[in-house]
Order: C-alpha cells, then sequence, then structure tokens
C-alpha cells in the first residue's frame, strides 16, 4: 500500500504557471457603496434609523456572506454543466465533446475566484465522480485539462491528488462497505494516471505502485463482482503497455492473479472472457490482430447472449 505522502514525493508545483489569471477575479466579493440618500430635512432620529440600515447593508458579516454564497452557486452550476455534459457511449462509459470541456473550463476560468473556491469545486467533482466508474475518464480528461490551473497558492492537480492519497487510506473501508465508491475510486486513479501529466509532459510515477496495487485488490478480491473484473481489465487493456515498461516485475505478478483468477471457482462466463482477453494481449505485447479483434467481439456478443 502506497504511504500517505508518497504521492506527492517528486511533484514540484513551484514551477507550474497560472492559467489565465486575466479572467479570475472580476468583481467577485465587492459589496456596492450605497449612496446616502438622507437630506438636510430628516429628523435625528430617522438618520440614525439610516444610518443603521446602511451599516448592516455593508457589514462586513454581509459582504463575506454574499461572497459564499455566490462562491457555492458557482461550484453547483459548474458541477451542474459538467454533469449535463456527460454523454453516455455506446459501451456504458461517458464522455465529454472537446467543445463541452471548453465551455466548462472557462466557467471555471470566470466563476472561480479564490483557492478555497477551488478546493470546494474539485472536492464536489471528486465526491460525484465515485458515484459511478463510468463518469471517470470523462472527468479525468477534465482534470488534465485544468492541472495547472491555480489560485491563492491552491493547485487543481495537487488538490485532486490529494484527495487521491485520503482514497488510498480509506480503500479497505470502502471494499466492504461501498464497492461502487471503491471500484469508481480505482478507475479515476487509473484514468488520471493515463492523462494527468508532469510538466516535463511525462506520466505522474508516484502513481504507478498504486495503480497496480488497487488493480490486484480488485482482481484478486474473490467477493467482488463481474463488474469489478470487467472494469480492471479494461483499466489494464488501456494502460497495460505503460505500467509494465514502467514496472515488469509488478505486471508478471498481477497477470498471475489474473490467470489464478481465471482458473478458480465462483467466476462468471462473461468475467473468464474478460480475463483470458486481458492476458492474451499482455503475451501478445499488448495488441491484437484483427482476427483476434474479431473473435473476442464475436464471443463477448456469445457470452452476453448466454446470458
Amino acid at each position: 500500500m502506497a504511504s500517505a505522502r508518497s504521492l506527492y514525493d517528486g511533484l514540484t508545483t513551484s514551477d507550474v504557471p497560472h492559467l489565465r489569471t486575466n479572467y479570475l477575479g472580476k468583481g467577485r466579493g465587492r459589496a456596492n457603496r450605497v449612496k446616502n440618500t438622507t437630506n438636510s430635512g430628516d429628523t435625528a432620529d430617522e438618520k440614525g434609523a439610516t444610518d443603521k440600515q446602511e451599516n448592516e447593508r455593508i457589514s462586513p458579516a454581509a459582504v463575506v456572506e454574499n461572497s459564499t454564497d455566490s462562491a457555492s452557486k458557482a461550484e453547483s452550476n459548474i458541477l451542474d454543466l459538467l454533469k449535463k455534459m456527460c454523454a453516455t457511449n455506446a459501451d456504458g462509459i461517458k464522455s465529454l465533446k472537446p467543445e463541452d470541456e471548453s465551455i466548462i473550463v472557462e466557467k471555471v476560468l470566470e466563476n472561480i475566484s479564490t483557492g478555497e473556491d477551488l478546493q470546494n469545486l474539485v472536492s464536489d467533482i471528486y465526491d460525484w465522480t465515485l458515484l459511478d466508474p463510468a463518469l471517470t475518464s470523462c472527468v479525468a480528461s477534465l482534470c488534465a485539462t485544468l492541472a495547472k490551473f491555480e489560485k491563492d497558492g491552491v493547485i487543481f492537480r495537487s488538490t485532486i491528488l490529494s484527495h487521491i492519497r485520503d482514497g488510498l487510506e480509506s480503500r479497505d473501508i470502502w471494499k466492504g462497505d461501498q464497492p461502487m465508491r471503491w471500484l469508481a475510486f480505482v478507475c479515476l486513479l487509473c484514468d488520471l494516471f493515463a492523462m494527468m501529466k508532469t510538466a516535463a509532459n511525462g506520466f505522474l510515477n508516484v502513481l504507478i505502485e498504486p495503480v497496480y496495487s488497487c488493480l490486484q485488490q480488485l482482481v484478486t478480491d474473490k467477493n467482488g463482482s463481474e463488474k469489478q473484473i470487467e472494469y480492471a481489465t479494461l483499466k489494464l487493456k488501456q494502460l497495460g503497455q505503460i505500467l509494465q515498461g514502467s514496472d515488469p516485475a509488478k505486471m508478471e505478478i498481477l497477470m498471475d492473479s489474473l490467470r489464478n483468477r481465471f482458473l478458480g471457482t465462483g467466476v462468471t462466463a462473461n468475467s473468464r472472457v474478460h480475463l483470458l482477453e486481458t492476458i492474451e494481449l499482455c503475451a501478445g505485447g499488448w495488441a491484437f490482430d484483427d482476427s483476434t479483434t474479431s473473435a473476442y467481439v464475436q464471443l463477448h456478443q456469445d457470452t452476453m447472449k448466454g446470458n
């Protein structure tokens, strides 16, 4: 299991540029100045009452409350927009169109004006993503686009990685009590590793060990669902070549686990097809020829019909 701090080893943020900061902070957190409409004919009591009303309207507490409400509304609107734009593909995986992602990014640039706003937005997106593993690829793509976005020293990439660190510490609890959240977390971890790059456009090597560890747990969980095997093998098909190049020994251990699960009991026919396909894909250098691809497509279809 990765240590709590290992995710931050090797990550530097001092060289991360601001992302279009000229669009940030326009008109946020400022109260309108109220004109004094009291004339010389007002009585002292009337003037005192007016002054009290004026002070209440522009008091610091009122400004903070209004600013907080505005920020909260902005975060909710951005999340609602993300939910609306995530479309489901034929395979059930949800995705964002490039133009839709650009609209969401623009909303973030215009409305997230403080570090606290950014932390709250990342938390909202993270919690929503863990409701469904089908969401993780589109969210990871958005996270990669916003990785360098910074406000008040808070950086998007560091903030989402902080949530990943906390998730690694909670995974044993989730496995028993919230299996869907656990599965979605592993998928998000894999997709962030695939899409979120370093400043030098390399992979975040600090995520390699957690990815291997979580996939290993999914594959070897005898109480796990068919959906766990389906998503674990899907992520391996996508990331296998990268992971094997990074740590071949760990990949061999993981493939042994897939073989044992394939040969073991309590595995559905559909899960066996996914496991066998992934094992053969690894043996073939993570590439199939056209005939093998067609054969597995047909095998998946036949298995689904049999169910």
